[in-house]
């Protein structure tokens, strides 16, 4: 999957058509995508990992496509500082400066309708949106459960924070209608003393030159009222998807993994 990290989990050797008793569920069709939607620092990428590994456990096939930071694939001992990590963003913005054209048309909808408020955002996210179309494409084509721990819906929060004036709720319902909706979505928010909490310690286990490709503490933490917005045009618009705050992992991967079989069942194979 172009720009993500796609990690397929391991699975045990077994046939699905074998599992029962308590916490087994019923077969379905793939591919199934599932996205984790939510502010910066709500704790998407930690939930997607878990569910991956909870679905994995029962023997379904499951990839994770995460559009991980760069210092963040880098070993712990050189994330402070990390000049290689921003660089590597760095050339991508001016690698895609001189491809106007290198986008899809989704994404320059969605730019359309929610331009940052710098030419700066408005590459980098021309190249987030641009990659994140090839990698719902591939998710589409394939055999297996794919769980994006960020994706349109998490692009369109960020992108409605970077404006330069506030989207009212029917300019983020036009551009929600623009993109493709997974087959759960799962609204994911925390406290706003929590996400500020754990926006600052990310923020500071980055190098100087990293943070400069981070979003400021004030823009991040102004995407939960863009999240909570979101959240009603969701449901208003018939998307399947569950509400659901941060709070114990283990209860919330089990939530999630339940209305994943439970939306499966009542829907029409892919």
């Amino acid at each position: 999957m172009s720009g993500f990290v796609a990690t397929d989990l391991p699975t045990p050797v077994r046939e699905l058509s074998h599992l029962s008793g308590p916490g087994s569920f019923p077969l379905f069709e793939y591919p199934y995508l599932i996205e984790i939607a939510g502010p910066a620092g709500a704790g998407k990428s930690t939930l997607a990992r878990a569910v991956a590994k909870e679905l994995a456990a029962m023997g379904h096939p499951v990839t994770i496509a995460s559009s991980a930071r760069p210092a963040e694939l880098a070993p712990a001992s050189r994330r402070s500082g990390n000049l290689a990590a921003a660089l590597a963003r760095a050339s991508k913005l001016f690698e895609l400066a001189g491809q106007a054209e290198s986008h899809g048309e989704i994404s320059r909808q969605i730019l359309e309708i929610l331009p940052p408020r710098s030419q700066l955002w408005s590459l980098r996210y021309r190249r987030y949106l641009s990659d994140l179309e090839r990698a719902w494409q591939a998710a589409r084509a394939s055999r297996r459960i794919v769980i994006f721990d960020q994706g349109y819906l998490s692009a369109l929060v960020a992108l409605s924070a970077l404006a330069r004036d506030p989207p009212p709720s029917q300019v983020l319902n036009e551009a929600l209608r623009l993109v493709p909706v997974a087959d759960l979505t799962v609204c994911l928010t925390a406290p706003q003393e929590e996400l500020s909490r754990r926006l600052n310690r990310r923020l500071g286990a980055q190098g100087v030159l990293e943070r400069m490709f981070e979003l400021d503490i004030p823009t991040s933490l102004g995407q939960r009222a863009y999240m909570a917005m979101l959240g009603r045009l969701v449901a208003s618009n018939g998307i399947p998807a569950m509400q659901v705050e941060s709070g114990s992992l283990e209860v919330l991967t089990v939530s999630v993994a339940a209305e994943i079989f439970a939306s499966r069942s009542t829907a029409p194979a892919i």
